[in-house]
């Protein structure tokens, strides 16, 4: 058997690489398709009017404040309010198995206690909660934490534009802010099972050992409010917006917008903080600053990897092959 030098063994031709024009194509598409999504997302986010306004700090818990605000630009139709909470854990598990499924799906018997998610848990809050004898309908902790400020707007320039303390001309309309799922699916009606010999929404202030207000007492909106389904939508972060209402007027330049805000939801329990933020949207939705990042990012990375790719074919070829072979 002839025997070999290993030198002779070396080969004289590139080893395959992805060198065939489609995935080449293909590669240069995905990486141009990054590019224009990115900067067409970071196009539009310049257009997005966004203005955030904290009001925790000036506001004292358990006191109505107003304060007015001029618009510097025109803005138009429709302008998104939200509320924006921080330190507050949604994501926690406590807080998302503190429900009653039945309850809120309006399927409950109104005798009977509330039923805890998890076996070990019980949270149908006594008294001083709520009144001897009555459970809280939805029980728990995601119904009873719900955001409660109270929030009007007036807006204004020669003559007032709306006002959401007069019927029929409120500013802020929350008739479609929850999910299309949450209203169908998820809660139900128990206007027909409700009972307030067995049932309440009220309850009453939660103080501490040192008699200080940690919640003060209100009502829990019914089912069917959609401001109680986006509260119980859970947030994916400890800070987090959630849409309070929708403004369907054009704003102008010079129009005087006139908060009034009945501050109930306290933040200082668990040192969080609040405020409203009011913005517009592109067609691509809200600001999306991460997403058109990682777009452009993408596009990068994909353009650099397809030229070390072609680069390193040459490299190679060039190496190995011969001279009429590489071109």
């Amino acid at each position: 058997m002839e025997k070999h030098n290993p030198i002779d063994l070396i080969v004289t031709y590139p080893l395959p690489l992805v060198y065939e024009k489609n995935k080449i194509i293909f590669i240069l598409i995905t990486g141009v398709i990054f590019l224009i999504l990115g900067t067409s997302i970071s196009t539009e986010n310049s257009k997005i009017f966004s203005q955030e306004f904290s009001y925790d700090s000036t506001c004292i818990n358990g006191q109505t404040c107003q304060f007015n605000h001029v618009i510097q630009q025109d803005i138009s139709a429709p302008i998104y309010f939200y509320y924006k909470l921080t330190n507050v854990y949604q994501n926690h598990r406590t807080f998302v198995t503190n429900i009653d499924l039945a309850q809120v799906g309006g399927e409950y018997v109104a005798s009977v206690p509330c039923k805890a998610y998890l076996p070990d848990e019980d949270y149908c809050f006594p008294e001083p909660i709520v009144d001897a004898g009555k459970t809280l309908v939805p029980a728990g902790l995601q119904g009873w934490s719900f955001f409660n400020d109270k929030i009007n707007i007036t807006i204004s320039n020669d003559e007032e534009v709306c006002n959401d303390g007069s019927v029929g001309s409120e500013c802020l309309d929350k008739s479609d802010i929850a999910l299309a799922v949450d209203k169908e699916f998820r809660f139900g009606d128990d206007s027909g099972v409700f009972d307030p010999q067995y049932n309440t929404r009220e309850f009453h202030d939660l103080t501490n050992s040192d008699d200080e207000i940690l919640r003060h007492g209100d009502s829990i909106p019914e089912l069917t409010d959609q401001s109680l389904m986006v509260w119980m939508r859970y947030a994916a972060t400890k800070d987090f917006t959630k849409l309070f209402g929708v403004i369907n007027h054009d704003l102008k330049a010079n129009d005087n917008v006139q908060f009034s805000i009945d501050n109930k939801f306290n933040t200082e329990p668990f040192g969080g903080s609040k405020s409203f933020v009011i913005s517009n949207a592109s067609k691509f939705g809200g600001q999306q600053r991460t997403l058109a990042l990682l777009f452009i990012i993408s596009g990068v990375v994909t353009l650099l990897l397809l030229a070390g790719i072609i680069a390193t074919h040459y490299y190679f070829t060039l190496k190995y092959a011969p001279v009429e072979q590489a071109l």
